[in-house]
């Protein structure tokens, strides 16, 4: 889905109702999911209770502000709002419907009246800084007298985003898999001529033999792939898997289309770390708890 604005200089932001009702939400971090409040009302409880005491009880810090935004270590600092990050995508569920928004450039939503998701697609600024702002009256926020107008952007905008819904809970729909697919797709690139300076350098004409695709291995689409590389100082493969479910155990199978020499599981130095058992060219992955990734290397002949 692609949106386009001309605004100059204004917060844009898309909001998707999802015409279900739920007062959390999920959205993933770098190696699996989080659930969220859609309001923090336990803290904005807090918050409004040091508000009402403000109003009959001054600290001596800075009289002229409210309590709530005065430089001590007892008070709040900040009002605690919902505006939240994530990595990939956003969702919201009823255990029966999921809807979810997959950014490709901010990565800032909002969940507003338990129903909707606000995905911000732009923000900008005409300063470096600002003071008294909204959420932080009285504080210097950057630097106020330093424009700046180039960041503005001042010409159409194209945005992309992904959205997906599906029947059944947030687990059953692998939304994790969806965005990864998405924001990942394979791209091909073809040797062509190009110019540098004077010189034109080409690659010969060569008749392609090989198939018109290839596949080097599959998965029953459970776990996510998060990468796939040549070894840093072998002739195998390394291969990243994470569980991108909600607090639901997981695994996978990989099969491959060649002859496995060796395989087994190592960290993040690429150095072994455990036996992996081969069958058929088939590894069955360990299961994955929450939140948690694990590394192969794989050599084939």
């Amino acid at each position: 889905m692609t949106s386009r604005t001309n605004s100059p200089i204004a917060p844009i932001s898309v909001v998707f109702d999802a015409d279900l009702v739920s007062k959390v939400n999920i959205a993933d971090e770098q190696f699996g999911a989080i659930e969220r409040e859609n309001v923090h009302e336990k803290e904005m409880a807090l918050y409004n209770a040091a508000l009402e005491k403000s109003k009959t009880v001054k600290e001596e810090v800075n009289s002229d502000l409210p309590v709530n935004f005065q430089q001590s270590n007892t008070t709040w600092q900040e009002p605690p709002i919902s505006i939240e990050p994530t990595q990939s995508f956003v969702s919201l569920s009823n255990g029966e419907r999921v809807i979810a928004l997959i950014p490709q450039g901010v990565r800032e939503y909002e969940v507003i009246d338990d129903h909707a998701i606000r995905l911000t697609l732009f923000r900008t600024y005409s300063f470096m800084g600002k003071e008294n702002l909204i959420y932080r009256p009285g504080r210097a926020s950057g630097e106020r007298i330093i424009e700046t107008r180039d960041a503005e952007l001042q010409k159409p905008l194209d945005f992309s985003f992904g959205f997906t819904t599906f029947a059944g809970d947030f687990n059953s729909a692998h939304i994790a898999n969806t965005a990864k697919a998405y924001n990942t797709p394979v791209v091909a690139r073809e040797y062509s001529e190009f110019l540098n300076g004077r010189l034109i350098f080409s690659e010969p004409e060569v008749e392609g033999t090989k198939e018109d695709s290839y596949s080097l291995l599959s998965t029953e689409n459970k776990l996510v792939v998060s990468a796939i590389k040549k070894a840093e100082d072998k002739d195998g493969y390394i291969i990243r898997l994470y569980n991108g479910q909600f607090h639901e155990e997981e695994s996978d199978t990989l099969v491959f289309t060649q002859n496995i020499k060796k395989a087994y599981y190592v960290d993040l130095k690429e150095e072994y770390a455990d036996s992996i058992e081969v069958v058929d060219n088939t590894i069955q992955v360990k299961p994955l708890t929450h939140c948690k990734f694990t590394t192969i290397y794989v050599e084939t002949e």
